[in-house]
């Protein structure tokens, strides 16, 4: 699977967040993971937990690649 590239610009289609619980107790993690990638678009599922590793937050996003040698 292709990874994000730094050199290039990706811009949010979409952006869902599930709010599971409140956020009390840090440090917190953040694990996310690209899903599925295309020339042109960026799949994107992540999830954060509490120090006690409970999730606290979990989402997903679609991104859109902007190639920079093409601007």
């Amino acid at each position: 699977m292709d990874q994000f590239n730094r050199n290039d610009l990706y811009t949010t289609i979409d952006l869902n967040i599930q709010y599971l619980a409140p956020a009390k107790e840090s440090p917190y993690t953040c694990l996310a993971e690209t899903i599925h990638q295309t020339r042109h678009l960026a799949f994107v599922r992540a999830e954060i937990r509490d120090a006690r590793k409970n999730p606290i937050a979990s989402g997903q996003a679609t991104f859109r690649l902007i190639k920079m040698d093409l601007v």
